[in-house]
């Protein structure tokens, strides 16, 4: 196990950093105003992951799980200080879905982008998160309940209300529109 390595030789600990630093930085961007404040905080993770990394006792969790809980503390402790919100149209390029490279593909994923940025925006918080935690960060069930200290039976009620929400609210716009 890649962890045991690293509490053995510290060195190893790059191999996760490398394993995890990208999925983290997306998870953080799509929290934080900006590239340099994400970037930032994905170091902060990382440097408290190889602080702890002494203590840490495999407990059947997935060391990605805790990660991201350090994460979603770190932005909990900054949003306390802050109270700022992401826009979603701020995620990095490369991080958007592909799209037709013309004018008109690029004002058809920003239109996209907005309009999922208002869904989310219009989510309760923690609905919010589950769903920002599986389709950003990339999480399974269970490590989302493990960074949000919830029963994988609520996140999975969570997530499956998060997913009807949006999909009722894009029906409902797509109703209107017609």
């Amino acid at each position: 196990m890649l962890v045991e390595a690293a509490k053995q030789d510290r060195a190893a600990f790059g191999v996760l950093y490398y394993r995890y630093a990208s999925r983290v930085y997306k998870y953080l961007r799509t929290r934080l105003d900006n590239d340099d404040d994400a970037a930032d905080l994905t170091q902060q993770v990382f440097l408290q992951a190889f602080t702890a990394l002494p203590k840490y006792k495999n407990r059947g969790v997935p060391f990605s799980a805790c990660l991201f809980r350090i994460a979603a503390n770190t932005v909990t402790n900054v949003r306390r200080r802050k109270h700022s919100t992401i826009e979603l149209e701020k995620i990095p390029e490369n991080q958007h879905p592909l799209a037709e490279q013309s004018v008109e593909g690029a004002i058809l994923r920003n239109e996209a982008v907005l309009r999922i940025q208002r869904l989310l925006n219009d989510l309760e918080s923690s609905y919010r998160e589950v769903v920002l935690l599986r389709f950003i960060a990339g999480l399974t069930v269970r490590e989302i309940a493990t960074v949000l200290e919830k029963s994988e039976a609520t996140v999975y009620r969570y997530l499956s209300d998060a997913l009807n929400i949006l999909k009722e609210r894009i029906d409902d716009e797509t109703d209107e529109n017609a």
